[in-house]
């Protein structure tokens, strides 16, 4: 027989490695040594309705990490101390808690469906007496937003509206035509706020929402609407009206008025542009008064040549925004229903201009050259300047006009002015007189004379023997007047007997190329018997990279060695390349 205490001891042994055997923590002799008593949790995950799937995470109070438990399964068991515990789950886009049970039903102590979490009581023990959380998800519920803009009857507003939707901490941007709608949008169901972003010229008159029992609250002030969302369809969505209005800007008039400063003689119109409206005011006095939007407008006086913008003030005062002496411009606030005053001062100035002529490559000191600057003729000498001519601030044209044979290679600004445009083939440049002293310097050079070809020979003028052998002829003796390099080019040769004729050999061709020099050319030394003697006629060309000149030099074949050179039979003429 088996003592019942030895009995009982083996009981406990037994159930201690069934226990540990299936991976679950048991209490062991906690009282005896101290250790505060632990118990089982099992957190477990269902769903309600379809689309819920996947895993969802839980934090458990005095357990470190976070635990995943997949839909329709349980976790591992989970050894916690003893005592009430708090269970977390974190939130997943597109679900929420729908329900949270425990078992034993008693082991729930609280639970807080919107903010996922559970307060359960696990008691001291092993898996017999654990404590079993079930968290219940639902798919979170859906509806359909419509926002919608119209304007009133008769009223010509066009164009877009840009609103912003927000509903469950996130938002969304949508655009509405006026008469028409945005697409619609699904949101939870709940609360969603619908705001329009202002645009200027407009007015929210309306707010109306559809069903009319969704509408929350709205505020026109605020261009907002919240409305409720409900579950379903695009059937049953929500329709957001709203109705905005043109408003035309409040007005207010502008008048220019012009100051004669010095020089400026009083009566002397000017022209102004006044937003898009152009208008006039004679020195002395104002323009009429220009109706404007209320607002910042920007005023430009139309430059005049030899006066330039020395003030610029408003009345009121302080209705001058900024202003640019240099671009004659102003911007001025308007305020509505009230006359603003600008005010433009102009002085009359002068500059100096002297034109100076710089001596380029063949061009002699001292040659005198002559311009007209504006209407004002005058003249320069190579290596010096011409006398001063006092003209108006403002742009004037500087012709150089001659003398013949010249090109104008630069001009340049040096001086109190400037260089607006130039254009050396027609020896013009367009100056900008400033005040002080402004420099115009036109440098030239001998025009570009062609090469000359008159001296131009054949070496050797004369083959002998005529062994219908080909000999190398060199072309040379063009010239160049301003010392350009040049080019010589051979472009054909020609000859005054038949290329196979009687007593010539019977070979052919006469001529050929020589690779490389376009300079020379091989002919053959023949000539018929016959005749009396063959004279090749060589054309050419000589270039300087701009201009040409061309000529023919002639080689001979004498017929015998008698001194008598070949004679030309000018009315024979035969490509000697042929063959």
């Amino acid at each position: 027989m088996i003592n019942v205490r030895r009995r009982s001891s083996l009981f406990k042994a037994l159930i201690s490695c069934v226990v540990v055997a299936a991976g679950l923590s048991v209490p062991t002799a906690a009282h005896a040594t101290g250790t505060p008593p632990t118990g089982v949790l099992e957190i477990c995950k269902k769903a309600s309705g379809s689309g819920v799937d996947g895993s969802f995470v839980f934090t458990v109070s005095g357990v470190t990490g976070s635990i995943s438990v997949p839909v329709n399964g349980c976790s591992q068991p989970i050894t916690v101390k003893a005592g009430q515990v708090v269970i977390t789950e974190a939130a997943r886009a597109g679900f929420v808690v729908a329900d949270i049970t425990a078992a034993p039903a008693a082991n729930l102590v609280s639970r807080d469906l919107a903010a996922r979490t559970a307060t359960v009581t696990v008691v001291a023990g092993g898996a017999g007496t654990q404590t079993i959380a079930t968290f219940t998800n639902k798919v979170t519920p859906k509806g359909f937003l419509e926002v919608c803009k119209r304007a009133p009857a008769g009223d010509n507003l066009a164009g877009t509206f840009t609103f912003t939707v927000a509903a469950s901490g996130t938002t969304t941007t949508v655009t509405a035509p006026v008469g028409g709608c945005a697409n619609a949008i699904e949101l939870p169901a709940g609360q969603a706020t619908v705001t329009e972003t202002a645009r200027a010229g407009t007015e929210l008159v309306d707010i109306v929402v559809a069903p009319s029992g969704r509408s929350v609250s709205t505020s026109l002030p605020n261009r907002s609407a919240t409305v409720q969302i409900v579950e379903g369809g695009p059937g049953s969505q929500t329709v957001v009206t709203f109705t905005n209005k043109t408003t035309p800007p409040p007005k207010g008039s502008i008048k220019v008025c012009k100051i004669a400063g010095t020089g400026i003689a009083l009566g002397q119109t000017f022209t102004f542009t006044v937003g898009g409206v152009t208008t006039t005011a004679q020195a002395g006095s104002c323009s009429l008064p220009i109706e404007v939007a209320a607002g910042d407008v920007v005023v430009t006086e139309t430059a005049v040549g030899g006066t330039l913008v020395s003030a610029i003030t408003a009345l009121p005062s302080t209705a001058l925004v900024s202003s640019n002496l240099a671009n004659r411009t102003a911007t001025v606030r308007v305020t509505a229903n009230q006359v603003t005053e600008v005010n433009f001062t102009n002085e009359k100035q002068t500059g100096t201009v002297k034109v100076c002529k710089i001596a380029g490559p063949g061009v002699v000191a001292g040659q005198v050259f002559d311009f007209t600057v504006g209407t004002v003729h005058t003249t320069a000498a190579a290596g010096s300047c011409s006398l001063p001519i006092t003209l108006p601030v403002g742009n004037v044209t500087v012709i150089e006009t001659g003398p013949a044979g010249f090109d104008v290679t630069a001009i340049t600004i040096t001086g109190a002015g400037s260089l607006v445009s130039s254009d050396l083939a027609t020896a013009t440049a367009v100056v900008g007189v400033a005040v002080g002293v402004t420099e115009v310097n036109f440098t030239n050079k001998v025009k570009n004379r062609p090469p000359v070809c008159t001296g131009v020979r054949a070496a050797p003028n004369s083959l002998w023997p005529p062994n219908h052998k080909f000999q190398t002829v060199t072309l040379s003796g063009a010239t160049d007047p301003d010392g350009d390099a040049i080019t010589l080019t051979i472009t054909g040769v020609t000859q005054d007997e038949a290329l196979n004729g009687t007593g010539d050999g019977d070979t052919a061709p006469d001529a050929a190329t020589v690779a490389g020099r376009s300079d020379q050319v091989q002919l053959r030394a023949e000539r018929s018997g016959a005749g009396d003697g063959r004279v090749y006629r060589i054309a050419f060309t000589v270039s300087d990279g701009k201009l040409t000149c061309s000529g023919t030099a002639f080689v001979g074949v004498p017929h015998d060695q008698s001194g008598s050179p070949a004679v030309d039979t000018t009315s024979v003429v035969v490509n000697s390349f042929d063959s």
